[in-house]
């Protein structure tokens, strides 16, 4: 199994996501998991995350956050128009209000599913 590059937004889900992340990390973690967790600080720091962790190998990065963490890491897995990793993989944990993109997909916004 691949290492897991984790992308977490603090303040999404009204702030709740870092209140929360320790529970979700050993839910990973006892799950078998072995990940790297680092978290956005500004606008467009997740993009920043997700393209520095692919050119550094990482295959797999999870986006935790709303659809804007989500859409600043994808748009990370680009540079120049291509794929810095054509082999690379998104996981999405929904911890936004709205979360209109896993309701889209018809994805469950909980731990259980992710899983």
């Amino acid at each position: 199994m691949d290492k897991i590059y984790i992308i977490v937004n603090p303040v999404s889900a009204n702030k709740t996501t870092i209140k929360e992340w320790p529970g979700y990390e050993r839910a990973l973690s006892e799950a078998g998991y072995i990940f790297e967790t680092v978290l956005t600080e500004y606008p467009g720091h997740a993009a920043e995350l997700a393209k520095k962790a692919l050119k550094l190998g990482y295959k797999t990065i999870m986006s935790v956050g709303g659809d804007g963490t989500m859409n600043e890491v994808v748009n990370g897995f680009f540079e120049d128009g291509s794929l810095i990793n054509e082999n690379s993989r998104l996981v999405v944990f929904s911890r936004g209000t709205g979360s209109d993109l896993i309701r889209t997909l018809g994805i469950d916004k909980n731990i259980e599913s992710l899983l």
